[in-house]
């Protein structure tokens, strides 16, 4: 109540006083507004009859059975006279006075609580509570002597003071919220009343104006018209005052006018109409992520991106830091993920709500933070430079273990770490490190830039540190660099240093070999997070040496390996256990441990651009399905229907067991290609169109024009010409070159050989920059509304969308392809999805492409919608006609797939891919 608030802060305190002494009868004594009303109102609902009387002054009712008395924050008597009423009362009369702390209360509780048994709750003006001899309250640990507690009852009083003063601050910082919104009300309504008055000004200002135009006028009249002008001036003294009073509002003080800027407004929890309860079902679907560390990189990894992910996956998800937890998140949230939290009193109240309200607890870190005895220089280099001493780092780790085994499971970047976690809990998984959608886009477009601004010879060995915290690991290839660079000028080593202090994240001055090839080291200033993609695409080579031997640094993730590659560099790291996991070596990265392993993997990069090339294309294709959202989501809400309940833990198990750590097939299998033509305007599009041709140059030009009629304005087309020996690639540069304006990007490729329609789509694929691709044959036509209707459907998780087609040509049977819903077991008996749909180019890397075998050629389609049934991905069908399929006899479907001999292989092939398919049709067929 508004002007009647002081007492919200106690009442969570007085709640518990009046649950734990369960009295027949509340007295309430001078006592504010809000306490009588939010009294009244929460005492209805008590299993117990409790009886609430009001009085205006302290008197005697020895009636009264089992009284708690609410001695509000005004009227209290002189000490003498309150110690003579409160002996008048019954043995078990409970009495509890605000303000103990305000001049003249402190006086009169300075004298009650050495008389009776006494707890003072010293927040905000103070709470004391007083009882008799035979009070159900006095013999619990509140009112004991201190001398007399032993140490777990000491333990117990404090955790239960520290949760009053949590639920406390909540109720301290509502009532600021609720002042501000007044404050911010109050504001709204001067604006108003200003801008009220400055229009009545402009107004009276306006009069003033057309008065002294008037008189201008009459200045010119002849001299019988003077008595009429001073009239004139006379009405102008008023109008006058009338503005200097309105005026002298406005050069009041006020409030500034960026205050609403200053203070922002306040965000509305959502909160749910009761408190959890344990139940045979208990749907977890509101997930707090709790950041210890708030304003470090890694909470972008851990929290922003996880909460993302859960959104993603159906739930709802959110992040705070640690320290703004209130019991609102706590009742809104099903469960909380507690990174990198410290063991303290608010997180060890935190928990205890949490628990209260069967709050599921994870607790989450990157780094082994929780084994205290790795808190050694000799295991952790880094302990020199971060400014602490062994003794500090220890006691951090402690408390972040004493968060860990007070969670219910625990969630880990990698294995590695995962496995060391169980020891202490059991139930651990494993949740890599992810990147976003965002910087995905932003590690793509980067790569381009690079690509189209290349300069001509200098090759740039990056570095990414961010601290100068691994001084030893950097030492290890400190000489492999000094000798490369000695011998190949146009070598570059990226380091960085922080902008304001110019202090570099690697200590320099520990490598005194450097000092020789110092003109040879670029100093890059650090930048905010999300510029991180456009510097490590400016990188040839990053590097992460780290001893692999040391089990610290086998606990690091692989983010600086995923990074790189979606900005499109190749990495050569330390062989880690995580390392050693997701890089296959030679192929998406090199691994080194010796100084020669070093030697030679840095001099095969710089040497060779193609094998540069080649493993930064397979390093981004291997990252983008395992450390992306799409797998990120599928993974968490694995895990948070398994906290479900029994049956839910049982199906899920089956599940994660059954798909193992997820992993992508085979990388997609690229054959070699030329680049004829290339055209980038260096924006972003959501689609390519990939179409794929093969000496149909009668057909290509309907093709290429159906996606130039698109009504989608942002799009990307690559051709690729699968060998043809007609003139299609000079009808197709040609028809690019005229219509390049229409296009962000424009790619024409060429195979090395005819390699087949699998391998024809993979080059085409390699070369998309957008998140989609819409695979096209040279001989089919788009409608205009296609990738625009398509794109509308697709969700995050959604792998590829199919829509209707119309048949036409000859001989054509006229009929509707693809009118069949999305029911993956539909494909055990053949395939009802033709190729002409939007797939997401994620979902093509998780399944390893298209295949590719020639002599096998048809159904490259159908095999990629089996993978993705097999690994859950999710198609749509949209219900519309948005293409059209051509029927002529010299077709793929008609002169290759069709034939008796040919469709024999296809069918073992993919009987052999996908064992749980059985073919209805598998004889040749003479129509589709």
């Amino acid at each position: 109540m508004p002007g009647h608030d002081d007492s919200a802060v106690f009442l969570p305190l007085i709640h518990w006083i009046l649950d734990a002494a369960q009295p027949e009868n509340l007295v309430l004594i001078h006592t504010d507004e809000t306490s009588r009303e939010t009294l009244r109102s929460t005492t209805q609902a008590r299993n117990n009859p409790l009886y609430i009387k009001e009085w205006t002054s302290y008197e005697h009712s020895p009636e009264l059975r089992r009284p708690v008395y609410f001695c509000g924050m005004h009227g209290l008597l002189s000490p003498a006279a309150f110690l003579n009423w409160v002996n008048t009362l019954t043995d078990d009369a409970l009495i509890i006075i605000e303000g103990i702390t305000l001049p003249g209360a402190s006086e009169t509780w300075h004298l009650l609580k050495y008389s009776f048994p006494s707890f003072t709750y010293d927040y905000g003006k103070g709470l004391g509570l007083l009882t008799r001899t035979s009070c159900i309250l006095s013999k619990t640990l509140l009112f004991k002597n201190e001398n007399s507690l032993t140490g777990e009852e000491r333990k117990n009083k404090i955790s239960f003071t520290n949760k009053c003063y949590f639920f406390s601050d909540y109720w301290k910082n509502k009532l600021i919220e609720n002042k501000l919104t007044e404050i911010e009300n109050d504001n709204k309504e001067f604006k108003i009343k200003n801008k009220i008055l400055i229009n009545e000004n402009k107004e009276i200002i306006k009069k003033i104006s057309i008065h002294k135009d008037s008189i201008k006028k009459e200045e010119k009249i002849p001299e019988i018209l003077s008595a009429h002008r001073i009239n004139e001036k006379t009405k102008i003294n008023p109008l006058s005052r009338a503005v200097r009073k309105l005026l002298l509002p406005l050069r009041s003080p006020a409030l500034k006018s960026s205050y609403q800027t200053e203070t922002p407004e306040l965000e509305q929890t959502e909160t749910r109409a009761s408190h959890h309860t344990a139940a045979a079902h208990h749907p977890c679907s509101h997930i707090l992520f709790i950041a210890g560390e708030p304003d470090s990189p890694g909470v972008w990894y851990r929290c922003i991106r996880n909460a993302a992910a859960t959104t993603m996956a159906g739930y709802q998800g959110r992040w705070k830091p640690c320290a703004e937890v209130n019991p609102d998140d706590l009742k809104w949230a099903d469960a909380i993920v507690l990174w990198r939290v410290e063991f303290s009193d608010h997180v060890k109240t935190i928990i205890q709500v949490a628990h209260e309200y069967n709050v599921k607890i994870i607790f989450d870190t990157d780094d082994i933070t929780f084994m205290p005895s790795l808190a050694r220089t000799d295991i952790i280099d880094g302990i020199r430079t971060i400014g602490v001493s062994e003794e500090r780092l220890e006691v951090f780790f402690h408390d972040n273990w004493r968060t860990m085994v007070n969670a219910d499971l625990c969630f880990a970047p990698t294995n590695f770490l995962s496995q060391l976690m169980r020891a202490h809990r059991p139930l651990g998984y494993t949740v890599p490190n992810t990147y976003d959608t965002a910087a995905l886009t932003l590690s793509r477009l980067a790569a381009r830039k690079k690509r189209a601004f290349a300069e001509t010879d200098i090759i740039r060995i990056g570095y990414p540190a961010g601290t100068p915290t691994h001084q030893r690991d950097f030492l290890r290839i400190v000489p492999t660099l000094t000798a490369l660079m000695k011998t190949i000028p146009h070598l570059r080593l990226v380091l960085f240093r922080h902008k304001d202090t110019l202090s570099p994240t690697v200590i320099i001055n520990e490598f005194p070999e450097l000092s020789q090839v110092a003109s040879q080291i670029e100093w890059r200033d650090l930048v905010d997070f999300p510029d991180l993609p456009a510097e490590l695409a400016r990188f040839d080579i990053a590097i992460a040496p780290l001893e692999a031997e040391n089990i610290y640094c086998n606990a690091k993730s692989e983010l600086k390996f995923f990074e790189a590659a979606l900005a499109g560099v190749p990495s050569v790291v330390s062989p880690t256990h995580p390392y050693r996991e997701c890089i296959e070596h030679g192929k998406t990265g090199m691994l080194a441990e010796t100084p020669e392993e070093w030697h030679d993997a840095l001099s095969q990069l710089i040497e060779n651009a193609e094998l540069r090339a080649t493993l930064a294309r397979n390093a981004y294709h291997s990252c983008l399905w395992h450390f992306g959202p799409q797998k990120q989501a599928k993974l968490l809400k694995s895990i948070f229907h398994s906290l479900e309940n029994e049956e839910a833990a049982t199906q899920e198990a089956e599940i994660q067991l059954a798909r193992g750590t997820c992993p992508a097939r085979n990388l997609p299998d690229i054959p070699p290609c030329t680049l004829l033509y290339e055209k980038d305007a260096l924006i972003t599009s959501d689609i390519t169109v990939i179409i794929t041709s093969y000496n149909y140059e009668d057909f290509l030009l309907e093709a290429l024009e159906s996606v130039r009629s698109q009504t989608i304005e942002n799009l990307d087309l690559i051709v690729v010409d699968d060998g043809s020996s007609d003139s299609s690639v000079t009808l197709t540069r040609e028809w690019m070159k005229r219509h390049s304006e229409r296009f962000n990007r424009l790619i024409l490729l060429k195979t090395s050989y005819n390699v087949g329609l699998g391998g024809a789509r993979n080059c085409g694929v390699s070369w998309a920059e957008s998140h989609y691709f819409l695979p096209l044959d040279a001989d089919n036509r788009l409608l205009p509304e296609a990738c625009t209707t398509l794109l509308a459907t697709m969700t995050p998780v959604t792998a590829y969308a199919y829509p209707i087609q119309q048949q036409f040509g000859s001989p054509a049977v006229h009929t509707l392809l693809g009118e069949a819903d999305y029911t993956p077991m539909r494909l055990k008996s053949g395939n009802y999805i033709d190729a002409m749909a939007l797939i997401g180019k994620w979902a093509w890397a998780a399944c390893g492409g298209y295949y590719v075998q020639r002599d096998a050629m048809g159904w490259e389609d159908y095999d990629l919608w089996c993978s993705m049934a097999e690994m859950g991905l999710q198609g749509t069908h949209v219900k519309q006609i948005l293409a059209e399929y051509r029927v002529h006899s010299g077709s793929m479907t008609t002169s290759v797939t069709e034939k008796a001999e040919h469709k024999k292989k296809v069918v073992a092939l993919l009987e052999k891919r996908h064992p749980w398919i059985s073919l209805v049709q598998k004889e040749t067929r003479t129509t589709r």
